[in-house]
C-alpha cells in the first residue's frame, strides 16, 4: 500500500527469524532490542513525537502478522504509549477527553488480556459499575469522567489479578507487547487454524506501527480514529461489489457487529484502479 502511494502510517517490522527464536528459547535474540530502539527513534523522528510523551504522545500498535492471512487468529495491542500522565496530553492535544480516556481504556483491556493474562470476566467486572450507573452498553455511551473512573478500576483489577501494576514506562509496554504478540502464534486457536489451512508454523512476524499518518497529522489538529473492514464481494451472495463495515471514533475490532454496506461506484472504480 505504501508503494501505491496510500497514506499508510509509518512503522517497522520485527522479522520471522526473531519470532522463531523467541518461541524456541523464550527470549528475543541478542541485538533485537537494540534494533527496536533504532527503528523506534527513526519513527519518532518521522512523526515528530516521542513514544509516551506526556504532552503529545506517539501511540503505537503492535500487531501480529504472517505471510498467509490468519484473520482474527493473532493478537493486536493498540495505543501503546499511553500512561496515567500522557493520557492528559492526548486529551489536550486532541481536544477530546472522551477520545483520550477511551483510548486508554482500550489499551488497559487489550494489554491486560494479551500480555498479563487477565481473564475477560475480571475486566468486564471492573467496568460494570460505570456501565450500570449510566445504563450504557458501549463506551461511546459513557461520559469521559465515567471512562476515567473505569480506567482506575481496570488498573486496580490488573494489579490484583496479575500481581503487578500496569506498566507506566512506555518502552516496557512496547517490549512486553512484542513478546505477547509473538506468543499468540502458539495459542490453540492459531495452531488449529494453521492445521486446517495448511499454513507453515514458522511464518510469524510483528509490526510496530504509528496510529496516525504524518500526512494527515499536518492537515488537522488531530486525526480522529476509525476502524473497519472492506470486502471485494457481498458477504452473503459472493457478488463482486466493494462493501465496508466501519465505525468512527473506534479502533481495532471496534467495527465488529456492523453490517457491511455497499460503497458507491466512484469507490469501486477507484479500487479497480488501485488494483491495476
Amino acid at each position: 500500500m505504501t508503494r501505491l502511494g496510500l497514506p499508510v502510517p509509518p512503522g517497522f517490522t520485527i522479522a520471522t527469524t526473531a519470532c522463531r527464536a523467541y518461541l524456541e528459547t523464550g527470549d528475543l535474540p541478542a541485538g533485537v532490542s537494540t534494533e527496536i530502539s533504532a527503528h523506534l527513534a527513526r519513527l519518532e523522528e518521522v512523526m515528530c513525537r516521542r513514544l509516551g510523551d506526556p504532552a503529545d504522545p506517539l501511540l503505537i500498535s503492535v500487531r501480529a502478522g504472517a505471510k498467509f492471512s490468519m484473520p482474527g487468529m493473532l493478537e493486536t495491542i493498540l495505543d501503546i504509549g499511553l500512561t496515567d500522565e500522557s493520557v492528559h496530553g492526548l486529551a489536550k492535544r486532541s481536544g477530546d477527553e472522551h477520545f483520550a480516556w477511551d483510548s486508554y481504556r482500550r489499551l488497559l483491556q487489550m494489554y491486560a488480556r494479551t500480555v498479563l493474562d487477565v481473564p475477560d470476566e475480571v475486566l468486564r467486572t471492573a467496568v460494570s459499575a460505570e456501565y450500570a450507573e449510566w445504563g450504557a452498553g458501549t463506551p461511546e455511551e459513557l461520559p469521559a469522567a465515567a471512562i476515567e473512573r473505569a480506567c482506575a478500576e481496570l488498573q486496580r483489577a490488573i494489579a490484583g489479578h496479575a500481581g503487578r501494576p500496569f506498566p507506566q514506562d512506555p518502552r516496557e509496554q512496547l517490549d512486553l507487547a512484542v513478546r505477547a504478540v509473538f506468543r499468540s502464534w502458539s495459542t490453540p486457536r492459531a495452531q488449529l487454524y494453521r492445521r486446517q489451512e495448511h499454513i507453515p508454523g514458522d511464518q510469524a512476524r510483528t509490526s510496530c506501527q504509528s496510529l496516525e499518518s504524518p500526512t494527515r497529522r499536518s492537515r488537522s489538529a488531530w486525526c480522529r480514529t476509525a476502524s473497519g473492514c472492506r470486502s471485494p464481494a457481498k458477504v452473503l451472495t459472493g457478488e463482486a461489489s466493494i462493501s465496508r463495515a466501519s465505525r468512527a471514533t473506534s479502533a481495532g475490532t471496534g467495527w465488529s457487529g456492523r453490517l457491511p454496506v455497499p460503497i458507491g461506484p466512484e469507490w469501486n472504480s477507484h479500487t479497480r484502479r488501485v488494483r491495476s
